[in-house]
């Protein structure tokens, strides 16, 4: 009897610690493998990081229920993660480097220009 209760406690930590993992995994943090190599100055092919899923804000469904609620905007020079919009399985991880109501050009191949445009 005492061996059942001792068997039991194991399966709740087991399963306590299996469902945190599933929470910080699919909420909190997103592991992303670097697939090619247009960031190589920084972060070089199939190095690893992680991500904080709530920097700019929480997007969830849960049941067909969303909750989508933004925090914050992305900086310039933030590197971002974000699934592929043709398909959601891959992830890309780029750096920011144009905001909102500005332009971006591409001078040379390595060289970008950004110019900012203001209403009066």
């Amino acid at each position: 009897m005492k061996i059942w209760r001792e068997l039991l406690g194991y399966v709740k930590l087991i399963v306590i610690v299996v469902a945190i993992t599933l929470v910080i995994n699919n909420v909190v943090l997103i592991n992303a493998k670097i697939p090619s190599p247009s960031m190589e100055k920084t972060l070089m092919v199939k190095d690893r990081l992680f991500g904080f899923r709530l920097a700019y804000g929480i997007n969830l469904n849960l049941f067909g229920y969303e909750i989508s609620e933004k925090f914050k905007d992305p900086e310039r020079f933030d590197i971002v993660i974000f699934k592929y919009p043709d398909d959601e399985s891959r992830l890309f991880i780029k750096r920011v480097i144009g905001l909102p109501g500005e332009v971006t050009l591409m001078v040379h191949p390595l060289h970008w220009m950004t110019l900012s445009f203001r209403r009066k």
